[in-house]
């Protein structure tokens, strides 16, 4: 199955929603699916304005 994945938060951040998400995801592509993450707030990285 092709899913999608709308969160505000995941990995690298660090928090309980972050980790939670980030396992099933992992949980899911072990079980064959196809996933993408959209996550329109991103953090700021090294040299960002």
């Amino acid at each position: 199955m092709r899913i999608t994945l709308v969160t505000e938060t995941f990995p690298p951040e660090v928090n309980g929603v972050a980790r939670t998400l980030s396992e099933l995801v992992a949980g899911l592509v072990r079980r064959g699916h196809a996933l993408e993450v959209i996550r329109p707030r991103q953090p700021c990285g090294e040299g960002a304005a």
